[in-house]
């Protein structure tokens, strides 16, 4: 298995208890290799054996960015459940299933789970999905003062992070890039969810939790809505810093 870049270490690194890969729905052994295999390139992964609404809730909260599940989880909680962590937090879902089962998960795969036939093809499909979180973002974008930190995966103000999950952070990302300029609701909704009949309210959610996360730092009011528009960052409202007893973490990575 080849290791994944050090350039991205710091996106990948296992947060506060959180993970960037939650396993939910395999017997044990396979999980165990998943995670030995994962963990050994730097990704951060957890394990859940039972209850997979609870994986998944678990995952959202904490900001996961994939969610493997495999054939321990009953046929009709599989739509549900990829619904839900692929339309309202983001998550790339990927479905392992032996091949006589096909048939039967496809209204997951319809509700935006990938499939993956063996243990190699969901590792190498993780990390690819890791790979692609470095290309095209420049590594540091400032606007007042936030710094967006594309190793980290997260935001962060006088060394208090905000905590962004994936769709969080590229949504915030997108908005500070043009500070004060105006980003389309159908620009991102088509980039996170294309086709997706829930694109506009999962947009609604990811910028009420990047609204909340931003008010706890201190930065009330920072992206602004445009009626039957979009999305602005207000750059004039970004410099309020950290909200006081806030804790801190240190930086993973120099910038």
């Amino acid at each position: 298995m080849t290791t994944v870049s050090q350039a991205l270490i710091g996106s990948l690194l296992d947060v506060d208890g959180g993970a960037r890969v939650v396993v939910v729905g395999h017997d044990h052994p396979r999980a165990v290799r998943v995670h030995r295999e994962l963990s050994g390139s730097g990704v951060a992964t957890r394990v859940f054996h039972e209850d997979a609404a609870a994986a998944v809730a678990w995952a959202g909260d904490h900001g996961a960015g994939v969610l493997a599940l495999g054939d321990r989880i009953a046929q009709d909680l599989l739509a549900p459940l990829v619904r839900v962590a692929h339309d309202e937090y983001g998550m790339r879902v990927l479905l392992w299933f032996a091949p006589d089962r096909a048939e039967a998960l496809t209204e997951a795969v319809l509700a935006g789970a990938h499939p993956v036939l063996d243990e190699e093809g969901l590792v190498r499909e993780v990390l690819a999905w890791v790979a692609d979180r470095g290309e095209g973002i420049a590594p540091v974008t400032r606007v007042g003062d936030l710094t967006l930190d594309v190793r980290a995966y997260d935001a962060r103000v006088e060394g208090v992070w905000v905590g962004l999950g994936p769709v969080e952070f590229e949504v915030l990302h997108a908005l500070a890039s043009d500070p004060d300029h105006v980003v389309s609701r159908a620009t991102l909704a088509a980039r996170h969810w294309p086709g997706s009949p829930s694109a506009p309210s999962a947009l609604s959610a990811v910028v009420a939790r990047i609204r909340h996360k931003l008010r706890r730092i201190g930065m009330h009011g920072a992206v602004v809505t445009v009626r039957g528009v979009g999305y602005r960052v207000d750059s004039a409202r970004m410099g309020a810093g950290a909200t006081p007893g806030h804790r801190l973490r240190p930086s993973p990575l120099p910038v």
